[in-house]
């Protein structure tokens, strides 16, 4: 069934038959992401593998991905480290049997002076907010809402985060 959401052409696929039509047949048609105003501004320029629009790009990282990091024998050769970690945060937890244990990992001071709990909340909140922008292309740069304004100063202060 095809249909439109304003200006965005959406596709719904209910049998089998016609899901292994589109993800294989006529994957390079379907296989392009709509515009995300929270994604362009978080994940730089959408630039990532969950938002990120078809390109030479997206298809190398997903490729890298595929083959060199998904692989079951890297996924295999990281399972020490992995039951290593999980040891290391049981023992914690066992040391704080009785207590009240703290299970934050962030000062607010690693932030830019931002609660990270709160800098975190508000990006959530932020992305899953409904944009003109998304489904009125032509309304972006108005920016009626003031969600791009306020996506770059998130923005900001994540950069900020990574780089300290």
């Amino acid at each position: 069934m095809a249909m439109r959401f304003r200006s965005i052409p959406t596709i719904v696929v209910s049998s089998p038959a016609a899901v292994k039509l589109f993800l294989k047949t006529h994957d390079l048609n379907f296989s392009d992401r709509p515009h995300h105003e929270a994604s362009r501004y978080l994940c730089y320029e959408q630039r990532n593998l969950a938002f990120g629009e078809y390109s030479p790009f997206s298809r190398d990282m997903r490729k890298l991905c595929t083959v060199e990091l998904l692989t079951s024998s890297k996924i295999s050769q990281f399972q020490p480290m992995r039951e290593r970690q999980l040891g290391l945060l049981v023992d914690s937890l066992k040391r704080g049997c009785g207590e009240v244990v703290d299970m934050s990992k962030y000062d607010n001071k690693d932030l830019d002076e931002k609660d990270f709990k709160k800098v975190m909340k508000a990006t959530m909140e932020e992305a899953g907010a409904f944009n003109l922008g998304d489904y009125f292309p032509y309304l972006r740069g108005i920016d009626l809402q003031g969600s791009a304004r306020r996506l770059r100063d998130l923005s900001k202060i994540f950069d900020g985060f990574l780089e300290s």
